[in-house]
């Protein structure tokens, strides 16, 4: 019963990488000003590092309150009107099968010459009806890639291992 717990889990937070990265437009955009403007690109990324664990801190600080404004924050201009208050709650109601936030903690970086792929982890604990504690640790990446122009996000999310 618990591995069937852990992979529905894994299968909805692949879905919700998969959801994440999706270009469509859709109407309902969780910042309203954004609504029918021509999205304007932000400067190029200098610090790849820095960049990423900036984002990282707003997606983190966004899980953790329960609030999508941190998250919107550090998403750069070109994406920001695809994240929706919906796919938030959603994401957050698959993140509360797995328990409450513990911590996160940084893994390092895996360099593809054109993409980066920053690597965290994300560690929830929750206790069963029977006392037993689990531990579930989840894999969050930001990538980014090299443009003409220099490096740029490319886009972030849980992945299933």
């Amino acid at each position: 019963m618990k591995s069937l717990s852990v992979c529905l889990f894994c299968g909805v937070a692949a879905l919700l990488l998969a959801a994440g990265c999706s270009t469509a437009k859709v109407p309902e955009s969780a910042d309203p000003k954004a609504a029918g403007k021509p999205e304007k690109k932000d400067p190029p990324i200098t610090d790849t590092k820095a960049a990423a664990a900036k984002y990282f801190a707003g997606v983190e600080k966004a899980i953790r309150t329960r609030n999508i404004k941190p998250w919107l924050e550090v998403t750069p201009a070109e994406g920001r009107s695809r994240i929706r208050q919906k796919q938030f709650d959603t994401m957050l109601a698959a993140l509360d099968k797995a328990g409450t936030l513990k911590s996160t903690t940084y893994l390092g970086v895996l360099d593809h010459t054109v993409v980066l792929d920053y690597l965290w982890k994300f560690s929830f604990e929750r206790t069963e009806k029977d006392g037993t504690k689990l531990q579930t640790e989840l894999l969050y990446i930001v990538r980014i890639y090299k443009a003409e122009d220099g490096f740029r996000f490319a886009g972030s999310g849980f992945k299933k291992i």
